[in-house]
């Protein structure tokens, strides 16, 4: 159990410290997987985890997504992903266009390259989920977080 007074967190409500005390869990169970997937795809010497994930989200996008949409997925500024899209671009993973039907709108890509980096990453990333979380819960408790997790997003997005 984490203790909000362990984090310097005084003058919390009572009636709030579950809460705190489960938010500061889930950051620092983030934070440690996170690390280790990073160091396990960084070994391997092909993609980062950042990469990784961006061209994950395209991929399960049907292979193109707005930038827009990409940036509502994931953690870098707005000029940062633009930045690390355009890297992307650079090194033949991802290709930039206008959307057809919104010329406005920039549109992402997966290139063949692209495809052919993330397939070659993905067992390493999926052995790292496995071995880190997975393997750690019941099915039970994988499908109860995945509901909590589920209902917090519809109410946030909602």
């Amino acid at each position: 159990m984490i203790r909000s007074e362990s984090i310097g967190v005084t003058s919390c409500p009572e009636e709030l410290q579950p809460a705190l005390e489960t938010w500061q869990g889930i950051n620092l169970l983030y934070s440690r997987i996170t690390r280790r997937l990073a160091a396990d795809l960084d070994k391997t010497g092909g993609l980062s985890l950042a990469t990784y994930e961006i061209l994950a989200l395209i991929a399960d996008a049907g292979g193109q997504l707005r930038l827009k949409e990409l940036q509502g997925s994931i953690l870098l500024s707005q000029p940062g992903l633009s930045r690390k899209i355009e890297r992307l671009e650079q090194d033949g993973l991802v290709s930039r266009g206008t959307h057809p039907s919104d010329g406005r709108a920039v549109l992402v890509a997966l290139t063949v390259d692209g495809r052919i980096a993330l397939g070659a990453a993905a067992h390493v990333h999926v052995a790292g989920i496995d071995r880190y979380f997975r393997a750690n819960l019941s099915v039970e408790e994988t499908q109860a977080i995945k509901g909590v997790f589920q209902k917090l997003l519809a109410r946030l997005d909602g």
